[in-house]
């Protein structure tokens, strides 16, 4: 998590949701906040060893999907997968190259 705030808190990317996670809407992430709003779902006598999931969803370059169409199928998708009511964080990276290089 904290690799990925930073991103943020950098310009190379932007939240695009949050979901049980504090946003001041500034387009930051308070990445001590964040973990402290994670916790509170932690019940504290059950030990795992990574709490953090992540899901990467990389649309095909030729789909020109808007931040809220992004955001929309996130919800729907985590919805479908149970998290729906759990703690997670939107990121759109924008320092990536997704294009797609055809072989010579």
């Amino acid at each position: 998590m904290t690799y990925n705030g930073e991103k943020i808190n950098e310009g190379k990317g932007k939240l695009l949701v949050t979901n049980k996670v504090f946003d001041d809407v500034t387009g930051q992430l308070d990445i001590h906040r964040a973990m402290k709003d994670f916790n509170c779902y932690m019940p504290p006598q059950v030990r795992i060893e990574k709490p953090v999931m992540h899901i990467s969803q990389n649309p095909h370059p030729d789909d020109k999907l808007t931040d809220v169409e992004l955001t929309d199928i996130t919800r729907e998708y985590m919805d479908k997968l149970g998290y729906g009511n759990k703690p997670y964080i939107v990121y759109k990276f924008l320092d990536l190259d997704f294009s797609i290089n055809p072989s010579p």
